[in-house]
């Protein structure tokens, strides 16, 4: 199999997957290294395929069917608990977001789909306001309303998206 072979034969099974596909497993298919996979992926974005890597595999990117803002005005120990319940139902935190009145939008792309990225996400939150605050810098991110925003949109790896985003 050629290279421009075995490349198409990745897109078609990321793009058919419905779960992330690991290195290994692709490697496997196409009979050759993960090595060989890993620099086809790396081509394969190169040429402005959306494809997006994760603890478990590769995954294509799709298009959202929907997504929703929701206004968030809690503290940071109660942060934990709302991402939570978000994960649960299905849905995978993108991105958190505030509106400056200097600097306009200020966006965190986040990527949480489940409670271990949740608590993985905490704990390195938790490390560097401990650095912040050590070297005496004032931070805040809640400006003008005092409310964070979060984009929130359906995981596209775990069933049961439906219950939290009113899909049939």
């Amino acid at each position: 199999m050629s290279g421009e072979e075995r490349r198409e034969k990745l897109i078609e099974v990321l793009q058919n997957a419905d779960r992330p596909v690991s290195g290994a497993a692709l490697a496997r298919l196409c009979c050759v290294s993960r090595q060989v996979v890993v620099q086809d992926i790396a081509l394969l974005r190169a040429g402005k395929k959306e494809i997006i890597s994760t603890c478990r595999g590769y995954i294509m990117k799709r298009e959202h069917i929907c997504r929703r803002i929701f206004k968030v005005h809690h503290t940071d120990d109660e942060m934990e608990e709302e991402l939570n319940l978000y994960v649960d139902f299905g849905g995978r935190i993108e991105d958190e977001f505030v509106y400056h009145r200097i600097y306009d939008v200020i966006r965190v792309e986040m990527g949480l789909q489940s409670r271990l990225d949740v608590t993985d996400y905490g704990k390195i939150k938790k490390r560097h306001f401990k650095i912040i605050k050590r070297r005496d810098f004032r931070l805040s991110l809640s400006y003008g309303d005092g409310r964070k925003r979060r984009g929130i949109g359906p995981d596209p790896v775990r069933a049961g998206t439906q219950r939290f985003f009113g899909g049939t």
